[in-house]
Protein backbone atom coordinates (compact mmCIF):
# COMPACT_ATOMS: atom_id res chain seq x y z
CA UNK A 1 0.00 0.00 0.00
CA UNK A 2 1.35 3.21 -0.90
CA UNK A 3 1.04 5.78 1.59
CA UNK A 4 1.24 9.99 1.70
CA UNK A 5 2.61 11.85 4.59
CA UNK A 6 3.33 15.59 5.65
CA UNK A 7 5.64 17.13 7.97
CA UNK A 8 4.25 19.94 10.26
CA UNK A 9 6.13 22.96 11.01
CA UNK A 10 7.51 21.04 13.82
CA UNK A 11 9.45 18.53 11.73
CA UNK A 12 6.69 15.84 12.97
CA UNK A 13 5.81 13.48 10.25
CA UNK A 14 2.04 12.24 9.75
CA UNK A 15 0.11 9.89 7.90
CA UNK A 16 -2.72 11.03 5.57
CA UNK A 17 -6.36 9.62 6.14
CA UNK A 18 -9.19 10.05 4.64
CA UNK A 19 -12.99 8.93 5.87
CA UNK A 20 -14.44 9.63 2.11
CA UNK A 21 -14.37 10.27 -1.43
CA UNK A 22 -15.41 13.80 -0.76
CA UNK A 23 -12.82 14.49 1.63
CA UNK A 24 -10.37 12.74 -0.33
CA UNK A 25 -11.50 15.38 -3.54
CA UNK A 26 -11.02 18.01 -1.47
CA UNK A 27 -7.17 17.05 -1.27
CA UNK A 28 -6.25 15.59 -4.42
CA UNK A 29 -9.25 15.68 -7.07
CA UNK A 30 -7.19 12.76 -8.69
CA UNK A 31 -6.28 10.56 -5.91
CA UNK A 32 -7.06 7.30 -5.87
CA UNK A 33 -8.51 5.37 -2.88
CA UNK A 34 -7.72 2.72 -1.12
CA UNK A 35 -9.77 1.62 1.73
CA UNK A 36 -8.15 0.38 4.86
CA UNK A 37 -9.18 -0.55 8.55
CA UNK A 38 -8.29 3.03 10.71
CA UNK A 39 -6.58 0.03 12.74
CA UNK A 40 -4.60 -0.92 9.37
CA UNK A 41 -3.90 3.05 8.53
CA UNK A 42 -2.49 3.52 12.28
CA UNK A 43 -0.04 0.45 12.19
CA UNK A 44 0.66 1.90 8.60
CA UNK A 45 1.55 5.27 9.83
CA UNK A 46 3.53 3.59 12.93
CA UNK A 47 5.32 1.54 9.86
CA UNK A 48 6.17 4.59 7.62
CA UNK A 49 7.89 6.37 10.96
CA UNK A 50 5.21 8.50 11.51
CA UNK A 51 4.16 10.31 14.90
CA UNK A 52 0.39 10.95 14.01
CA UNK A 53 -2.57 9.74 11.47
CA UNK A 54 -4.06 12.94 10.30
CA UNK A 55 -7.65 12.29 9.01
CA UNK A 56 -9.29 14.74 6.67
CA UNK A 57 -6.36 17.64 6.64
CA UNK A 58 -8.39 19.62 4.77
CA UNK A 59 -11.44 19.15 6.61
CA UNK A 60 -14.39 19.42 7.03
CA UNK A 61 -13.13 18.54 10.53
CA UNK A 62 -9.26 17.32 10.61
CA UNK A 63 -8.34 14.91 13.30
CA UNK A 64 -4.85 13.95 14.66
CA UNK A 65 -4.70 10.57 16.41
CA UNK A 66 -0.82 10.55 18.20
CA UNK A 67 1.24 9.16 20.89
CA UNK A 68 -0.21 6.62 22.99
CA UNK A 69 -3.57 7.02 20.74
CA UNK A 70 -1.54 6.11 17.85
CA UNK A 71 -0.01 3.36 19.46
CA UNK A 72 -3.04 1.82 20.67
CA UNK A 73 -5.14 2.03 17.74
CA UNK A 74 -2.50 0.22 15.93
CA UNK A 75 -2.36 -2.61 18.58
CA UNK A 76 -6.07 -3.26 18.65
CA UNK A 77 -7.23 -6.44 17.91
CA UNK A 78 -9.45 -6.21 14.36
CA UNK A 79 -13.07 -6.15 15.05
CA UNK A 80 -15.39 -8.67 13.27
CA UNK A 81 -17.44 -6.98 10.11
CA UNK A 82 -20.61 -7.15 12.02
CA UNK A 83 -19.25 -5.65 15.04
CA UNK A 84 -19.55 -1.66 15.76
CA UNK A 85 -17.96 0.16 18.29
CA UNK A 86 -19.61 3.11 20.18
CA UNK A 87 -18.36 5.75 21.55
CA UNK A 88 -17.61 5.62 25.72
CA UNK A 89 -20.06 7.91 27.53
CA UNK A 90 -17.23 8.40 29.84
Amino acid sequence: MAVVSMISASGEKGLLAFTGLDSLARWDPAARPVPVTGIDAAQAALDDGAQALVIDVLGPARAIISGPNLRALASRPESGPDERIAPSDS
